[in-house]
Formats: structure tokens, C-alpha cells, sequence
């Protein structure tokens, strides 16, 4: 519209111009001049404004996409690790029921075969009722084998392990949990290794062992601290090192930093180390922590990079 007022005024002001002076009425022409070239100035400015205007918009546009985007891609990210956090309670909880009632069925099962036992050892039975105690008995057998290959098949249960690089599993978890740190004022720094850091690992478990890490360093530390992740790469293992600059632990609390039972009554974070401890075992590594009070504390996660080899660390 600015641009269009503006070429009608040109073009009239032209026009008014080639009609005005012949005709002698330059005094006319003079005045008409002065307000259209402040029309024309002001429309300019207008034009100008509106310009420079719909850029800056169009940059925070452009922003606010990006940024929205991102908020859509993290949370994703959090709804999907959430979501295997989930799988893997639900898992473990119908994996100690099942446990358990294999438990509850061998005790029954047991007292039953007992009492036939020390019915058969009594000389006054008939060979009917010895024949029925036999069938009782041979019963109880075929239980506790059952249960007992129930018992096999849940504590057995293959995982599915692939051989992959964590240093992706590790970008995934930092890329969620870097805009929490952001708001709290804590610089979250990443150090990869250049090399593939391949080892067999299943991605969803590692994914929330590093979570719960990351999540209990970023309660430890306050505004203006530090997170760290670095992955360590050498012939033997591969460690996933992430250090913090919090409060740190003391001694007595470290020695009791995986019991369960300890836990129960400190943070709520630490609640789930014995999970994590858990998981690393399952990919035959080993979680280590160090930590001074004031000066912050370092979990190592040590995987072996074939399950043929045995790091050096293990068992220290």
C-alpha cells in the first residue's frame, strides 16, 4: 500500500507539474510541491520502517521455528526414553512376580511331596494307597521341574545385544538433557572420542543408565557449575566418564551408595544407582565413583570392547 501511494503521488505529482507551470500558476505549483515531497519523504520513511521491520520479524520467525522444532525433537526424546524406562520397570516388576510366584508353587509343592514321602515309609499302607502316593510324588517332580525351568527361562532371558557405537547413545542422552541444564545456568560439555567407541550394548538400557547418571549430576550441581561427559576409547574398553562440580559425597555415604535399603532414606536420584550399577553389569562392565565433598563427584562406566576381553579395571 506505501509503495502504491507512493507511485500514484509520483505519477500525479508529474502530471500536476506539465499542467500547473504552463498555464502560469507556479505560486500554486510551489505549495503543491512542498506537500508532496513531504508526502513522498514520509512514505519513504513508512516504506523504510515496514522493511527493516518485517525483517526483524521474519528473523524471529525464523527463530522461534527453530527453537520450536528443537522443543519438539527433545521432547520426543524424553517421551521416548520415559516411554523405556517404563518397558524396562514393567519388565523387571513382571519378571520378580513371575519369580515369585514360581516360589509360592515350589513351597505347596514341596510340603506335599514330604508328607507323601513319610506316608509311603509307614508299613500299614495298601499297595493301592502306595501306588496313589507314587503318582503324587512322581507329580511333585514334574512341578518343581517346571518351575524350575520357568525360573530358567526368566533369569536367562536373552537380551538383544548389537554391536554399536555409545558415542551415538551419548549424544542422544546430552542432546535432552542440555536444554534442562541451560535453564538451571549449568554448562554441559561433551568430549566424544574421535574413534568409534563399538562395544555390545543394548541401546534402550544404556540409554537410561545414562540418563539416571546425568539427571542425578545435574541435582548435584548449582547454577554456574559444570557437567562433563567424556568417552574413552583404548584396545580393551571402552569408559564413559561423567563428572560433575556439586556438592559431592562423602565417605560413608559412597560405601552405601548402591544398597537399595541406604538409599531408601537420602535422595530420591540415588534411589536408582542400584538400577544403573544393574545395567552396566549386564553389558559385563563396571560402574566406579569417586567423589570429595565440595568438589564434586565422577561416575566411570567401564564396558570391555569384546566380551572376550576382560578390561584390567574389573574387579578393582
Amino acid at each position: 500500500a506505501s509503495l502504491l501511494f507512493f507511485a500514484f503521488s509520483r505519477s500525479f505529482g508529474h502530471i500536476w507539474r506539465h499542467i500547473l507551470l504552463p498555464l502560469e500558476m507556479d505560486f500554486f505549483w510551489s505549495y503543491l510541491e512542498a506537500i508532496s515531497g513531504s508526502l513522498n519523504t514520509a512514505v519513504r520513511f513508512v516504506i523504510a520502517t515496514l522493511t527493516f521491520f518485517f525483517i526483524w520479524i521474519y528473523q524471529i520467525y525464523r527463530k522461534m521455528t527453530d527453537d520450536k522444532r528443537k522443543i519438539e525433537e527433545v521432547s520426543a526424546d524424553i517421551m521416548n526414553l520415559n516411554q523405556e524406562m517404563e518397558d524396562l520397570g514393567a519388565e523387571r516388576t513382571f519378571a520378580l512376580l513371575g519369580l515369585r510366584i514360581a516360589d509360592n508353587i515350589r513351597n505347596p509343592v514341596s510340603i506335599i511331596g514330604c508328607v507323601a514321602q513319610r506316608m509311603l515309609k509307614q508299613s500299614d499302607l495298601s499297595d493301592k494307597q502306595k501306588e496313589n502316593l507314587e503318582d503324587v510324588l512322581d507329580a511333585c517332580h514334574m512341578l518343581e521341574q517346571i518351575v524350575s525351568d520357568f525360573e530358567s527361562i526368566i533369569k536367562n532371558r536373552p537380551r538383544m545385544f548389537h554391536y554399536e557405537d555409545v558415542n551415538e547413545v551419548v549424544k542422544d542422552i546430552v542432546k535432552i538433557m542440555e536444554p534442562e541444564a541451560r535453564q538451571r545456568g549449568i554448562l554441559f560439555h561433551a568430549e566424544l572420542s574421535e574413534k568409534p567407541a563399538k562395544i555390545n550394548v543394548q541401546r534402550n538400557l544404556l540409554r537410561v543408565g545414562l540418563f539416571y547418571l546425568m539427571r542425578n549430576a545435574m541435582h548435584a550441581t548449582s547454577s554456574g557449575g559444570m557437567i562433563s561427559v567424556q568417552t574413552c576409547v583404548d584396545n580393551e574398553s571402552v569408559t564413559i566418564r561423567i563428572s560433575d562440580t556439586g556438592c559431592g559425597l562423602a565417605q560413608d555415604v559412597l560405601q552405601h551408595l548402591f544398597d537399595p535399603l541406604y538409599n531408601q532414606s537420602g535422595d530420591c536420584l540415588r534411589m536408582a544407582l542400584p538400577l544403573v550399577r544393574q545395567i552396566v553389569k549386564e553389558h559385563l562392565g563396571e560402574l566406579l565413583v569417586s567423589s570429595q565433598p565440595g568438589k564434586g563427584t565422577t561416575f566411570e562406566m567401564i564396558f570391555p570392547v569384546k566380551w572376550c576381553i576382560i578390561s584390567k579395571n574389573m574387579g578393582s
